[in-house]
């Protein structure tokens, strides 16, 4: 475990329906994604989730991805929208780094109490940030387990029932109006489809198909799903990632309530 996690003041979930009850409303964003990396599988994991993991890596731009966490950043303080992350150990560094030259930036950071000792190095100085807020997610897993799995393959299954149940909580925070996939991995994915089904958000779901990987198959299997009133051409543009973020902004924010368009 992280010992810097020891300084930090956190709140603790151990329900979906606490959320609300924790966190006030405020217009809020997801940001969703990660700079893709070839992952270790129990070998009981299917040759498909195998497959999948390195064609994100295959389609992966780790410029871009960095160049459009910048501009997220840029467009969030312009128009006082609160982010909500997943704390993805890939992102985290990079979020950090935008976060520190425009704070302050209100951020809810969520995070499964199993997987403290995975995060990056920079996750506990990003939730130290003013405005941060961690919210650690502690759930017992109630993954199927199949019968005589190998041990790595049980901690692999109930690693991945944590995440999604702080997924689904995140889901949950009041005022959350839009979210957006840059890069990613199976976890984005999640992510994506979570917020599109889930019944209590009227938001939308952006996918920057230009940033790669999750990202990118989601507008490639379903462009009208992931791109709201933003033109298709502009999401899968990897060479400006700073418009796509403008044009992202721009297309939600009458659905942000308080929220302005930057001068």
């Amino acid at each position: 475990m992280n010992s810097n996690f020891d300084q930090l003041q956190e709140l603790v979930i151990h329900r979906e329906e606490q959320v609300a009850e924790v966190v006030r409303e405020s217009p809020s964003i997801l940001l969703s994604g990660s700079v893709p990396s070839l992952l270790t599988y129990p070998v009981e994991v299917n040759a498909a989730v195998r497959a999948r993991n390195k064609r994100y890596c295959d389609a992966s731009d780790a410029l871009v991805i960095r160049q459009a966490v910048q501009a997220f950043v840029r467009e969030v303080v312009a128009r006082d929208l609160r982010i909500v992350f997943g704390a993805h150990p890939s992102i985290s560094p990079l979020l950090l780094n935008t976060v520190r030259e425009a704070m302050p930036v209100e951020i809810l950071i969520f995070q499964p109490r199993s997987l403290r000792a995975r995060v990056s190095k920079s996750m506990p100085d990003l939730a130290a940030c003013s405005g941060a807020r961690l919210i650690i997610t502690d759930q017992h897993p109630s993954a199927t387990v199949p019968q005589y799995p190998s041990a790595e393959y049980k901690s692999w299954l109930h690693q991945s029932a944590s995440l999604s149940f702080s997924r689904r909580c995140m889901m949950r925070v009041p005022g959350l109006r839009a979210a957006i996939v840059l890069g990613g991995m199976d976890g984005a994915r999640e992510e994506a489809l979570l917020f599109r089904t889930t019944t209590n958000l009227q938001g939308i779901c952006y996918a920057y198909g230009g940033s790669g990987s999750a990202a990118q198959e989601l507008l490639n299997a379903a462009p009208n799903d992931y791109r709201g009133g933003v033109e298709e051409r502009i999401l899968r543009n990897p060479g400006e990632p700073s418009l796509a973020m403008r044009h992202v902004f721009e297309d939600f924010s009458p659905l942000a309530g308080r929220c302005e368009q930057p001068q």
